[in-house]
């Protein structure tokens, strides 16, 4: 699942991250599945998106690319409660350890 924060920040120039970071290339990774959805797949890949799997982070990090990605993703979202943040993350601890790692 793509969120609508992360892609609006770092999927367009909504926010100018560009002013802010300029030279810095970002690619949104999300889950597998948004891939699956015509037209989306080839508007997400044609913007530098992709699947967050450990290959494709690898990948972009040993280019010197930088990736935004939301801890949790599906599951967190589906856990949401009014007036609570819940941060599901003893099952999702790769990402910490390839950025460590790169």
């Amino acid at each position: 699942i793509l969120g609508i924060s992360p892609l609006t920040h770092f999927g367009t120039e909504a926010t100018g991250f560009s002013d802010f970071f300029p030279g810095v290339e970002v690619h949104l990774l999300g889950h597998s599945a948004i891939f699956r959805i015509p037209f989306f797949r080839e508007w997400c890949l044609a913007h530098g998106h992709g699947s967050v799997d450990r290959q494709t982070c690898s990948l972009l990090l040993s280019r010197g690319h930088s990736i935004a990605l939301a801890p949790g993703g599906a599951k967190e979202s589906l856990e949401c409660a009014p007036g609570s943040l819940r941060l599901i993350l003893a099952q999702r601890r790769g990402f910490v350890r390839l950025a460590l790692q790169t």
